[in-house]
């Protein structure tokens, strides 16, 4: 909804937005029209040791997830990229500074997205942070529900829980 309005506002060229077919909730549709920077993520949760970069719906995927992983004593950040172009490449340079290992997720594909983009950035500024990409494989995905979808795909939230439980149990940190 903000990224309709900010798009309707932006007049420094082509604006795309990949949106979900969910409708928000009425709450969210009462509340003021907010212009987001274009180009900028933002912080959602801070963290410790793993860190999760969304872009768009799995953004929610990632918040379930994070939400169970508490209940275990697992805290992972949670940054929501935003936009895939313009890269927030000072809010991933935060990521990579205060994470041991980064995990991207998106509900789109994998090649050409934001794991790709990060993996550049990574090799772009030679850090040494270990990162997971969680997305859409490039492969025939068979028709079923959203959720059933995120875990075929291997971005839902129990996949998310999986991986960042991976990292904690394997001695990583």
């Amino acid at each position: 909804r903000n990224l309709m309005f900010t798009a309707s506002k932006y007049a420094d060229g082509p604006f795309s937005i990949r949106y979900s077919k969910n409708r928000g909730s009425k709450k969210i549709e009462q509340e003021p029209f907010e212009f987001i920077p274009v180009g900028k993520g933002r912080k959602v949760k801070a963290g410790a040791k793993v860190a999760l970069l969304t872009l768009g719906y799995a953004g929610i995927l990632a918040s379930k997830a994070i939400e169970e992983l508490e209940k275990e004593h697992l805290f992972p950040g949670h940054f929501d990229m935003r936009f895939l172009k313009p890269l927030d490449e000072s809010l991933l340079a935060e990521a990579f500074a205060e994470y041991e290992h980064i995990i991207t997720i998106e509900d789109g594909t994998i090649k050409g997205g934001l794991g790709d983009a990060v993996l550049e950035f990574k090799e772009k500024h030679h850090l040494l942070n270990p990162i997971t990409i969680l997305g859409v494989p490039d492969e025939f995905i068979p028709h079923g529900s959203r959720e059933k979808l995120f875990e075929i795909g291997g971005y839902g939230t129990e996949s998310i829980s999986s991986n960042v439980k991976m990292m904690f149990s394997k001695g990583e940190y």
